[in-house]
This record gives C-alpha cells, structure tokens and sequence, in this order.
C-alpha cells in the first residue's frame, strides 16, 4: 500500500497534472495531463501512485479541444465500466 493521494490540481507521482479524479473503495480513474497530452490511469485505491493502464490523448495549439474531449468521453467510460462491474459483484 502506497501512502501517496492523487487530488486534483497538485500531480501524480511521475509529474503528471490531475485535472480529475474517480474513485471508490477499490479502484479509481485519473485524468491528467502531462507535456501535450491528457491521459487517464486506472489505478487500485491502494496504489494511487500507479500510473498503468493509461490511454494517452496528444495535443497542441490546433486541437487540444478535441483531445481533451476524448480523453474526458474515456475517463467517463472507465467510470461507467467500473460501475457496472460494481454492480455485478
């Protein structure tokens, strides 16, 4: 167990900037951004310092409206997955 906290707007462990966050018991979701890309994490609740799993969405000047909204439309995804899972158990 790691005795590292994600919260929105300070970073993850490797540098990268929480802009937001999901989390429940077990599991949790990070967006972040980090150089020019956003990306979101899966990570355990216990290990917040875990940045695998991460689907990276990269920018720049033209098109980092888009980018942002596809890496938020993801993040929402792995939320509802996580849900659902929840559900089921």
């Amino acid at each position: 167990m790691s005795d590292f906290k994600l919260e929105v707007g300070e970073h993850c462990a490797n540098g990268a900037k929480v802009i937001a966050l999901f989390m429940n018991e077990s599991e949790g979701i990070v967006l972040a951004t980090w150089k020019s890309e956003f990306i979101t994490w899966e990570f355990p609740a216990s290990q917040q310092d875990s940045t695998a799993h991460g689907n990276y969405f990269m920018y720049n000047s033209d098109n980092w409206g888009d980018a942002l909204h596809k890496a938020y439309a993801d993040m929402i995804n792995r939320i509802q997955r996580i849900i659902r899972s929840n559900q089921h158990d």
